[in-house]
């Protein structure tokens, strides 16, 4: 069920419900039945696994070698600057419009907790 479905539900189950109370006593077998039927499709909808939002819905592992470029759409550009094998460690340099905010996690972590922080004070 997509999301005009959902709402297509929402607003019959909305408009079953305000049929019901303007006229006590209306709620015959069949709009009933109608009502129990959209709660019915609305609840198993909302209870169905998506494949959006935050988490990711696929997974890419790739190799690359130093000066290869990794494309996230068409915006993104991830180039590998450099390998340091010993260190068991890769520089990544990251080119995207300044609308994508680009950070290390420790700096999202950190970001993200002193904003939790201030919207508790």
């Amino acid at each position: 069920m997509d999301l005009e479905q959902l709402i297509s539900a929402a607003q019959r189950i909305d408009d079953l419900l305000c049929l019901i109370e303007r006229t006590p006593g209306s709620a015959d077998s069949r709009t009933r039945a109608a009502l129990d039927k959209a709660v019915a499709e609305l609840r198993a909808a909302l209870t169905r696994p998506t494949t959006h939002g935050p988490e990711p819905s696929s997974r890419l592992v790739i190799s690359r070698r130093a000066g290869e470029l990794l494309w996230i759409g068409d915006e993104i550009q991830v180039e590998v600057a450099d390998l340091q094998n010993h260190l068991n460690q890769v520089r990544l340099a990251v080119m995207a419009p300044r609308r994508y905010r680009v950070d290390r996690e420790e700096v999202r972590t950190r970001r993200l907790a002193e904003r939790a922080s201030r919207r508790r004070s």
